[in-house]
């Protein structure tokens, strides 16, 4: 293996470091006591010529090791970047492992991708397990460009908690989104699960001009108001009032349709008896 290192100048010329993870099957299962190494690598097969994930096993205690397997499926050597990976093998034997990735947005930016293997590496079924894309930069007093690759993920019973670093809110700050493994692949397909409780999400972009999302989820099917409200508490616009399934939703939010200056604005969702507000910022 090779890593990578240096910068990367479309990503802000932050300075990275392939530095590798490893993992260890503890499994009850056929692959239990596999080894597993993983690190992000480029211009040496099976990587292309941007970072790929590529990951390495052995089956016997470290003697052997398998050639290197690509991790990311998208296609190879197609200007898309994958780097700083994060390895787990949950208590079902399943390899998981969590990295960057800007196969879903601008080259200046980045989501977060989940890559699950049930054949220890030979297949993967991959996951965007980030709601937000956001946009790598060096942080002031880690050294020369360095954002720092505070990224992983651990596993405990039946659930995945992935972390990272993502600076959607204008600094960095560490995310994570907890995941039920049976609905990622081991028992009900390639769909997450409903959610447990009532959240409103903080809407993206924000500030904004002139539109936004809106997201939010629903442990139980209800009847859903979602309203916005100005400073001075007036309503300004109802943007939902009727029967929502439950599940994850999003709505769009055209500030422009209402002729609104800008401003803070708040938004508020009610459902079943849970309300929740919070506020947006309009830039024009």
């Amino acid at each position: 293996m090779n890593g990578i290192v240096g910068i990367i100048p479309e990503k802000q010329s932050i300075r990275v470091n392939g530095l590798p993870r490893i993992a260890v099957d503890l499994s009850n299962t056929s692959t239990r006591g596999n080894i597993y190494i993983v690190t992000s690598q480029k211009n040496l097969l099976p990587a292309g010529s941007e970072p790929d994930i590529i990951l390495r096993k052995s089956t016997n205690g470290g003697l052997n090791w398998s050639d290197g397997i690509r991790v990311n499926q998208d296609p190879l050597s197609n200007g898309k970047y994958q780097f700083f990976p994060g390895i787990t093998v949950d208590q079902f034997g399943v390899v998981n492992i969590i990295f960057y990735d800007d196969r879903n947005t601008t080259s200046d930016s980045s989501g977060v991708f989940l890559a699950r293997s049930t054949d220890a590496g030979s297949t993967w079924i991959e996951y965007e397990i980030s709601d937000q894309n956001f946009m790598p930069i060096a942080i002031g007093g880690l050294g020369q460009g360095y954002m720092g690759d505070n990224i992983d993920i651990t596993s405990v019973g039946n659930k995945l908690f992935p972390v990272w670093m993502d600076n959607r809110t204008g600094i960095f700050q560490m995310w994570s989104v907890p995941i039920e493994i049976q609905t990622v692949g081991v028992e009900n397909g390639n769909n997450f699960s409903f959610p447990s409780e009532f959240e409103l999400n903080q809407n993206y972009p924000n500030p904004f001009n002139p539109s936004t999302v809106i997201e939010f989820k629903l442990p139980v099917s209800s009847i859903v108001s979602l309203r916005i409200y100005d400073v001075t508490g007036k309503e300004v616009v109802s943007l939902l009032n009727d029967f929502r399934e439950e599940g994850n939703h999003k709505v769009n939010f055209e500030a422009s349709k209402y002729g609104l200056s800008s401003g803070v604005y708040f938004y508020t969702l009610s459902a079943n008896g849970f309300t929740q507000t919070r506020s947006m910022i309009l830039l024009k």
